[in-house]
Order: structure tokens, then C-alpha cells, then sequence
């Protein structure tokens, strides 16, 4: 395989997990509603110390 075969074949599996993350999150939203997944989300990714952070601002 030449390198841009290579490159485009990343690009591709780049681009199809962002697209699974988003309508990932959009299920998420939908079932879950606005106010139940965000903190949730929020506090899972980010992490409790820059919660405490923001808290202390």
C-alpha cells in the first residue's frame, strides 16, 4: 500500500469513531435527557479536581 492509501484509511476510521462519539452522545442526550447526562458526562471526562477548581472560583 502506498502512503496516501495508508493516510486516507486513518483519515477514514478518524472520521467514522468521531461520528460514533457523536451520535453516541445525541442517544445519550435523548435518553437520558439535558440535565441528567451532563454533569454525569462532565464529571466522568474532566474529573472531580477541576469541579473543586471551578467551585473555588
Amino acid at each position: 500500500m502506498s502512503k496516501q492509501t495508508v493516510k486516507a484509511m486513518c483519515f477514514l476510521v478518524l472520521f467514522y469513531f468521531a461520528l460514533g462519539l457523536v451520535l453516541l452522545a445525541f442517544l445519550l442526550v435523548y435518553l437520558d435527557g439535558v440535565d441528567g447526562i451532563f454533569p454525569g458526562l462532565i464529571s466522568g471526562i474532566v474529573g472531580y479536581n477541576l469541579l473543586e477548581y471551578l467551585e473555588e472560583i
